[in-house]
């Protein structure tokens, strides 16, 4: 489904990312890890066309340069880190916007079927009682889900996330994992979440990128991915150690 190759991002002539490479196939979730200033959020924003590059992307063999905006918007759904809105939106109305991309004819129709599909994100999110609510009168956790509730009305074939656990309860945590695993199994779906929880990573992803100061560490099946020598690498510490010393009370 994507390709990556050789990829090179550069911001005001400084090297943030290079020689990527990696594949995302159908039904593959691919956990991007590594810590801070590794160019995890700088590669999102490269697949998702925020970022120039050099190198290769391709998507389904078709090069990703060449995509409309309107292609783009139904092939990647994005989350980024700190999404907010400066504008009065209520829940429903920003929720809506995800199905733009999917809208028929000059002038954008809205039908019912789109307006069922609505109804049911917005129950599925735990938003249907605060549907008429503002969302600059939410807390962070609250709008997190608003946004994730408006990708999953989006339906791209590709989810992007960047953190997308942040500001959420443990019991949203759990549910969003768990329905992010269902929504992966429709035909023709990807996930590529950016993650620093490396036990999260290896309990829902099954494919791995490793970074360390914008190079390649790793790439493959989570566990070999995310192995203790591969972990030693990213973040020049006994990561498996810490972690199950960290969880062990549990």
């Amino acid at each position: 489904m994507l390709e990556v190759n050789h990829l090179k991002v550069e911001l005001d002539h400084h090297v943030i990312l290079q020689n990527i490479n990696f594949s995302v196939a159908a039904g593959e979730w691919l956990m991007i890890c590594g810590p801070n200033g590794s160019g995890k959020t700088s590669l999102i924003k490269a697949l998702s066309g925020q970022n120039s590059y050099t190198g290769n992307i391709f998507i389904d063999g078709k090069n990703h340069r060449f995509l409309k905006p309107d292609q783009r918007a139904t092939i990647f759904g994005v989350l980024e880190q700190h999404p907010g809105s400066n504008f009065d939106f209520t829940v429903q109305e920003l929720v809506r916007m995800g199905r733009y991309p999917h809208l028929k004819g000059w002038l954008k129709k809205w039908t019912a079927a789109d307006q069922t599909s609505l109804e049911q994100v917005l129950y599925e999110t735990y938003l249907w009682d605060k549907r008429d609510q503002s969302i600059q009168n939410l807390s962070g956790g609250e709008r997190q889900r608003v946004y994730l509730a408006q990708l999953f009305l989006q339906d791209p074939k590709i989810l992007i996330l960047d953190e997308p656990s942040n500001h959420l309860d443990l019991n949203y945590e759990q549910d969003l994992f768990q329905r992010l695993r269902e929504w992966l199994k429709e035909s023709d779906r990807s996930i590529i979440t950016v993650m620093h929880d490396l036990s999260l990573a290896k309990q829902y992803g099954n494919q791995a990128l490793l970074l360390k100061e914008g190079q390649q560490i790793a790439f493959g099946e989570v566990t070999s991915c995310l192995s203790a020598e591969n972990l030693y690498a990213s973040y020049q510490m006994d990561v498996s150690r810490y972690l199950r010393d960290k969880y062990q009370q549990w």
